[in-house]
């Protein structure tokens, strides 16, 4: 048997289903078998799950997930062990299919999965992050810590899976649903502590807490890497990286720059890990956000060299298993990419932002704020060529009130209609106030050109008023002048003729 899927259970009627459902096609594509264990339901959660699986277990809750998880795993019979939870649904397990099907899971130990996490009912809101959940088994597989459980060991090579399932198990009805499990989870770690110290003890001490009481996790944060130092525990990774993340939630960019600027201090002369290039991707977005697009490219470029290394499999550490990775996480790449664009704009890097559009599709750029940026950079400069590359993005946009702003600021352009290009331009700014920045820089650059057209226009008539007056040899001089300052005026060719200079 290839792959087992293991699962805990209590209590999990109203989700349970929907959670089998998506999971058992995958689990028969595949070939594979469903084991679950029961830890004391009183609902229907056994009858829901003996629709899926004979392999239906009961296990008495003793306060240690990794114990429950462990009966598990000792009842799997497969090559491979995935596990899964109750509250999360794959949303396409197309790519996890084929990764066993195709004898690509051959060539690895073990792979991660997108985990979604939802804040809202409605589904609306989400931040991914990559989790680590299938390994090859071997007698030494097994499950760590009672609450917050990790799964060991976590072999390279590693295969990153585009697979995402939808997780909503921190959406609550309400705070009392919150607090509850921030009780049951925080009686547990603060009881183990009691056994003694450990970096990681900490680090899962601080993320129950980030979600109550922020200070309290920055101080466990704190404690957890005081610790790491001394004995140079992997978890020395992930506490850094939550504190960044921690600061960074608050938008505090000023923070969250200092504490990756700390890791790297520390970090100096060592070799690349995958935690690195989740810290130069932080550092980079609170640069940018704090307006330093200078120092924002330096970081971006070094995140993205060491994503591409990561992708080649060449950065399969250890620490990947305890950090919740979410701006290098692959679902992410596209906001990434977005940040990057914008930042090579703002530095006036056209070429370089124009090689990464050449992956996106029209639809893909039809977005707002991204055909606005796209058309700056591929008319890198040109203002004319701005909006004859914006007039194209925009059409079939339907009825995006920030498209239609910019098709009105197009259409005003092509028609010589300066202030209503001005006006359209400010409608762009209050249907989308991120771009202000942009469309400044671009009506700025619309008014100097303007200025130089009013110039342009006063010069030509000056020289064609000197030609008709017989002072041929001045309006040559001043034509030399202005072909030197405008030489791909479209006029030139006639003033040439006026001054008797054609063929010239």
């Amino acid at each position: 048997m290839l792959l087992s899927v293991g699962m805990i259970v209590k209590n999990e009627e109203p989700r349970l289903d929907k959670c089998l459902s998506a999971l058992s096609p995958v689990i028969s594509a595949v070939g594979g078998e469903l084991v679950i264990a029961d830890t004391g339901s009183t609902d229907g959660t056994v009858d829901i799950a003996r629709k899926y699986t004979d392999r239906v277990f009961s296990f008495p809750w003793v306060k240690d997930f990794s114990a429950a998880r462990n009966f598990t795993l000792e009842k799997c019979r497969g090559e491979w062990f995935m596990f899964i939870d109750a509250d999360e649904v794959i949303i396409d397990g197309d790519e996890l299919v084929r990764f066993f099907t195709s004898g690509e899971y051959k060539r690895y130990n073990s792979a991660t999965y997108i985990q979604r996490n939802y804040s809202d009912s409605a589904m609306s809101g989400y931040s991914d992050y990559e989790v680590q959940r299938i390994v090859r088994r071997t007698p030494q597989t097994h499950f760590e810590n009672p609450v917050h459980e990790v799964l060991v060991p976590f072999a390279a090579p590693t295969k990153q899976l585009g697979t995402a399932v939808a997780h909503s198990g921190y959406i609550y009805e309400n705070d009392g649903q919150r607090l509850e499990k921030f009780r049951r989870n925080t009686e547990l770690l603060m009881k183990r502590l009691e056994s003694g110290e450990t970096p990681l003890l900490y680090l899962q001490l601080g993320q129950s807490f980030a979600l109550n009481d922020e200070e309290k996790a920055l101080e466990y944060f704190r404690l957890g890497l005081e610790l790491s130092r001394k004995n140079g525990d992997p978890a020395f990774f992930p506490l850094y990286n939550e504190t960044a993340v921690n600061y960074y939630r608050r938008k505090d960019w000023a923070k969250t720059a200092q504490v990756c600027r700390e890791y790297f201090r520390e970090r100096k002369g060592a070799s690349p890990v995958a935690a690195d290039a989740e810290m130069h991707g932080i550092l980079a977005l609170a640069l940018q956000y704090s307006g330093d697009f200078a120092g924002a490219y330096d970081e971006h470029v070094k995140c993205r060299e060491l994503w591409r290394l990561r992708d080649n499999g060449g950065l399969n550490t250890p620490e990947m298993g305890l950090c919740c990775f979410f701006v290098t996480v692959d679902s992410n790449r596209a906001a990434m990419r977005d940040s990057f664009l914008e930042v090579c704009l703002e530095t006036g890097r056209y070429g370089e932002a124009a090689a990464l559009l050449d992956g996106m599709t029209d639809a893909q750029l039809r977005r707002a704020e991204r055909s606005f940026r796209a058309a700056v950079i591929r008319a890198a400069g040109d203002i004319t060529g701005l909006f004859r590359e914006w007039g194209r993005l925009c059409a079939g946009a339907g009825g995006d009130p920030v498209m239609s702003a910019g098709a009105g600021a197009v259409c005003a352009m092509d028609s010589g209609d300066r202030s209503g290009c001005i006006s359209s331009l400010i409608s762009l700014v209050r249907a989308c106030p991120e771009m202000k920045r942009a469309v400044s820089a671009v009506r700025d650059s619309l008014e100097r050109q303007w200025e130089m057209d009013r110039l342009a226009a006063a010069v030509k008539a000056n020289i064609r008023a000197l030609a008709a007056d017989g002072n041929t040899a001045q309006a040559a001089a001043l034509l030399g002048e202005f072909i030197a300052l405008a030489p791909g005026d479209k006029d030139i060719p006639e003033l040439k003729k006026l001054t008797g200079q054609q063929g010239q």
